[in-house]
C-alpha cells in the first residue's frame, strides 16, 4: 500500500459511557488504497466545538470540565478574543469554576447587519 494513504476507523470503545451520556470512540488508522477521508470529516464534525453557539445572544455558564477544560479567566480571554474577530462585545465574568458570558452587538454592529442582511445570515 502506498505511504501516507490511510482510513480513519471511529468504533465505540466498551461500555463505557463518558459524562454527557456517549460512548467515547477509539480511533484506529489503517492503511487503504485509496484516499477516503469521509469517515475523519465525520468524527471531527462530531467532536467540534462551535464558538458561534457559545457566542449567539443571550446570557449563559459554561461549565468547567463540561464545556471547556482549560482555567475559567483564560478561556474567557479567548471566548473575548474569537467574540472580537466576530464583530461581537463579550460581557462576561470568571468564577471558580464556570464562566458566565453575554455576548451583545455595538450599534455600529446591528446597524451592518440589518444593512446587509444577506451577508449576515441567521
Amino acid at each position: 500500500m502506498p505511504d501516507g494513504q490511510a482510513d480513519l476507523l471511529a468504533e465505540p470503545a466498551g461500555d463505557r459511557v463518558d459524562g454527557l451520556g456517549e460512548r467515547p470512540l477509539s480511533v484506529t488508522v489503517r492503511q487503504r488504497g485509496q484516499r477516503d477521508f469521509s469517515r475523519l470529516h465525520a468524527l471531527a464534525d462530531r467532536l467540534s466545538w462551535s464558538v458561534d453557539d457559545r457566542l449567539a445572544p443571550g446570557e449563559r455558564e459554561l461549565v468547567r470540565g463540561v464545556e471547556f477544560d482549560s482555567p475559567p479567566s483564560a478561556f474567557l480571554r479567548f471566548l473575548r478574543r474569537m467574540a472580537k474577530d466576530r464583530g461581537v462585545r463579550l460581557n462576561g465574568r470568571a468564577t471558580t469554576g464556570s464562566v458566565w458570558v453575554r455576548p451583545t452587538l455595538s450599534l455600529a454592529e446591528k446597524q451592518l447587519r440589518e444593512m446587509f442582511p444577506a451577508r449576515y445570515p441567521g
